[in-house]
């Protein structure tokens, strides 16, 4: 009798690598978009928790704050805890009435290229922005 000899052969073999190269192919884009969104949603959180910031300013001031500083944080531009984005406030924009804040990506990060680009919160709520004018981006 002849012993079969055990092991793969090569088309058992070019067949997994396949299967595995289309998965892959279909669920590292999706992964890279997840990642995307916790990003984005990192930056929302913050514009949302300054501009909560600047109401509770605003109680106790007759103008909104100018700068990040008024509001108790360190520097007048934070950035997100992992650091895609700058959140900052623009000056020119808060007046007794207004304000606005700003998340910018920043630069040589993946969320430059985010379709939703940057994101504007201000004393009416969420501005849609270049290049994405999708309020779907804030969710």
């Amino acid at each position: 009798m002849k012993s079969r000899s055990s092991g793969f052969s090569l088309i058992e073999i070019m067949l997994v690598i396949a299967i595995v190269g289309i998965i892959a192919a279909i669920a590292y884009p999706n992964y890279i978009n997840q990642v995307r969104d916790g990003r984005r949603a990192e930056a929302v959180s913050i514009l949302l928790e300054v501009a909560l910031a600047q109401e509770r300013f605003r109680l106790n001031s007759p103008n909104y704050a100018s700068s990040l500083t008024q509001l108790g944080y360190t520097t007048a531009t934070i950035q997100t805890t992992a650091g895609f984005y700058d959140i900052q406030i623009d000056s020119t924009k808060s007046t007794a009435l207004t304000f606005e804040v700003s998340a910018s990506a920043v630069a040589g990060t993946d969320q430059v290229n985010d379709t939703c680009g940057n994101f504007v919160i201000n004393h009416n709520g969420p501005v849609t922005t270049a290049p994405n004018a999708n309020q779907d981006c804030w969710n």
